[in-house]
């Protein structure tokens, strides 16, 4: 008897998202709280199709937005946020109180990284996986967002624009990547 794929799994299991969104005990949205989004669920499949593209190339920790985030919707304090995405991506939107790659460069030998596990994060985690990979080391605990900054909004994350001001405009690297919930305005 064949064994059903991972793939399949995963749009089987999505098929209960408007049920229950993303798995037992998570917080929905105030926008699907209050009425359904018919497309969320083939948003939701179109991220999960664009990681499974990838995630298997590298063995690094992936990490779910709901394992990092509060309940405000922000970086819990235990994990240390680094988007990896271009200064001009960075400048559109970012997940609060996370550092960009020149940031964490430029203090990774003097701040103490003790019981804080360091999360690598980009549009949808394959530029964040490759990074990820390449600085395992003994020095902290590293890990990527999987699914990235798509995913992290669509958990109900939240993003602030370069003033730390909230924002619903998402740079998202091109066309392909444009999987935002309804509300979200992209920009390439």
């Amino acid at each position: 008897m064949r064994t059903p794929s991972r793939l399949f799994l995963m749009r089987l299991l999505s098929l209960n998202a408007t049920v229950f969104p993303f798995g037992a005990g998570a917080r929905a949205t105030p926008a699907a709280s209050t009425q359904q989004d018919p497309t969320k669920t083939q948003r939701h499949l179109a991220i999960e199709d664009l990681v499974s593209a990838f995630e298997s190339r590298f063995a690094v920790k992936n990490l779910s937005a709901n394992e990092i985030m509060d309940a405000d919707g922000l970086p819990k304090e235990r994990f240390v946020l680094v988007d990896v995405r271009s200064h001009g991506e960075r400048l559109v939107s970012k997940i609060p109180r996370s550092l960009s790659w020149d940031e964490f460069r430029s203090g990774v030998q003097t701040k103490d990284f003790t019981n804080k596990t360091v999360v690598f994060y980009c549009t949808i985690g394959y530029r964040s996986s490759v990074l990820a990979q390449r600085l395992a080391d003994d020095r902290f605990q590293s890990a990527n967002l999987r699914g990235g900054l798509l995913r992290w909004i669509h958990e109900g994350g939240a993003i602030t624009d370069r003033f730390n001001q909230a924002t619903k405009t998402v740079h998202v690297y091109g066309s392909k990547w444009n999987i935002l919930p309804q509300g979200f305005v992209p920009t390439f």
